[in-house]
């Protein structure tokens, strides 16, 4: 496993992602347009998400993962050559072509991989593992790239490159065994019907648990993405500091990812899992101090991290067909993605008329109660 424990570390070192807000508020100097550029991202996950994860279903998942180094090295390059605004677009689309080439493809490959050679059942430490080395590549990368930032702020970019291009090396190391059946040769319609009729076929509580996450998870990722900057924002203007919370957001998230160990029934817990959450999401909304809303937030991050690989470990034990196996997952983030984004334009739109992070996260407690309820009763259904 240790090729695959250096891929997920050196993937994940992101170094521009604490600054990139920043980066594009020097270029771009209008707020309204960099938040165009970053729904651009959003929006182009939802819509690309499921035809990449088909992509990397039939065509191969390392292939896919091989194309999502080398389109996110185009992207980069946008970020530093002549940036304007229809090029960071241009950027922003790139990453997220690159992004859906790689989500869930780099789960089904290790998980199918574990199941060729019928170690199934180390699946679910290797994922708590992968995980957490992605955290801590996570959380050197937000340190050092805060820091270079503030030296030279195109040089985050630049490294981020380079890393990429590694990763192409790296790839090369990694076996992918056979996962598909072999069948007579179809057109491409047969097959594209045949792959429905297999996602139909795959139980109702594995859909119901790729719906009922991807909520769950976008309330984490709207809390996280855009109420934690605006506070810190309040709370200093240095890169820095700015990348060492961060860095720590990143590491608590690894550190739940840990935790899963401990979850006896990992489908109880994405249920009603969340209910955990409720008072202290209450008692931020309550309290109303900066200190406090930060910390929580961070607190967050941990049940995330320990929710996040439930999820990902209930999922692939549910499927029972592997040839839809990316493509499952792309669905969840597609949901995952528009949700977030139709948050995305409802905070704004709350900003507009003068609601603070305290109202917003009380709207998502109420938001997070409902979801409670309906996981009450898709849990009775269950037993029925």
């Amino acid at each position: 496993m240790k090729n695959y424990y250096i891929y997920f570390f050196f993937k994940n070192l992101i170094f521009y992602i604490p600054i990139l807000v920043i980066y594009l508020n020097f270029i771009l100097k209008d707020s309204t347009l960099v938040g165009i550029v970053l729904s651009v991202k959003t929006f182009s996950v939802f819509f690309l998400e499921i035809p990449m994860g088909y992509v990397a279903d039939k065509v191969g998942r390392k292939i896919s993962l091989y194309l999502s180094s080398i389109t996110n090295i185009f992207s980069l390059i946008f970020f530093i050559v002549s940036p304007t605004f229809v090029t960071l677009i241009l950027a922003e689309f790139l990453f997220s072509l690159s992004e859906t080439l790689m989500s869930g493809a780099d789960i089904a490959l290790i998980y199918d991989n574990l199941k060729y050679e019928n170690r199934e059942k180390e699946f679910d430490e290797v994922q708590r593992k992968s995980f957490f080395i992605s955290s801590i590549a996570l959380a050197i990368a937000f340190i050092i790239g805060s820091y270079l930032y503030s030296k030279n702020k195109k040089s985050v970019f630049v490294l981020s490159i380079i890393i990429s291009i590694g990763l192409l090396y790296i790839l090369r190391k990694i076996k992918e065994y056979p996962y598909r059946k072999v069948i007579e040769k179809k057109d491409k319609l047969e097959i594209l019907k045949e792959d429905f009729k297999n996602l139909k076929k795959e139980s109702r509580i594995l859909k119901e648990i790729v719906f009922y996450s991807a909520i769950i998870v976008s309330i984490f990722m709207g809390i996280y993405f855009y109420i934690f900057p605006i506070e810190l924002n309040k709370f200093t203007n240095d890169s820095l500091i700015y990348g060492m919370f961060y860095c720590v957001g990143v590491l608590f998230i690894g550190m739940g990812g840990k935790f899963q160990k401990y979850i006896k029934n990992n489908l109880t817990f994405i249920y009603l899992g969340p209910i955990i959450l409720i008072p202290l999401i209450f008692w931020g909304f309550f309290f109303k101090n900066i200190n406090f809303m930060i910390t929580l937030i961070l607190i967050i991050r941990i049940f995330w991290g320990t929710y996040s690989n439930a999820v990902n470990i209930e999922i692939n034990r549910r499927i029972k067909n592997s040839e839809i196996r990316a493509t499952i997952f792309s669905i969840k983030n597609a949901i995952l993605n528009i949700i977030l984004g139709l948050f995305f334009i409802s905070m704004g739109l709350m900003n507009r008329y003068n609601f603070t992070s305290f109202n917003i996260l009380g709207i998502y407690g109420i938001l997070l109660i409902g979801l409670i309820f309906l996981g009450v009763i898709l849990m009775k259904k269950k037993e029925e």
